[in-house]
């Protein structure tokens, strides 16, 4: 018998639902929250909070109420690629897409002063307002994708000095 009575059990395909959104907003629980609360998405009736939404995506959660896991995919499936900026405001409109170009010039900079220190380098250049060693690093790795306008203005920069 069910602990309770409104609750049903998550799904795989409940989980790759809400993945599946997540992915194609690059939207996550937080921002989903706001989303919800400030466009009258959440009723008195559900029970949602941030820690539950992210306990579905981190499948801590193995039970769930089925209006509101419900809500939330609704919630997902109301937004359009034009709204997603606007919930999250660092989204693309003020990134760009880290390519393969990049990461070879940046690779070769690098390479060049193999004893480089990032850390020094990032202090003496007047680098952008988080860049840091471990960005960086993530960058150079394939880890991100995408990165802030300034950082990449950062690193034309440091390309076009490097290159001439």
């Amino acid at each position: 018998m069910r602990k309770y009575k409104n609750h049903i059990p998550i799904t795989m395909e409940m989980y790759q639902s809400l993945d599946a959104h997540k992915d194609r907003t690059g939207i996550g629980g937080r921002a989903l929250y706001k989303h919800m609360q400030s466009n009258n998405l959440l009723k008195p009736e559900h029970n949602i909070t941030i820690q539950r939404i992210e306990s579905w995506f981190a499948r801590i959660a193995k039970m769930t109420v089925a209006e509101d896991f419900q809500a939330v995919i609704t919630a997902y499936e109301s937004i359009n690629d034009a709204e997603k900026s606007s919930i999250i405001p660092r989204c693309e409109a003020q990134r760009v897409l880290v390519d393969d170009e990049l990461l070879e010039q940046l690779n070769q900079i690098f390479a060049i002063r193999p004893n480089f220190s990032r850390k020094r380098f990032l202090l003496r250049n007047n680098a952008p307002t988080g860049l840091t060693d471990t960005k960086i690093a993530n960058i150079l790795s394939g880890k991100v994708n995408t990165i802030p306008v300034a950082h990449m203005e950062f690193f034309d920069q440091l390309i076009s000095f490097y290159e001439n």
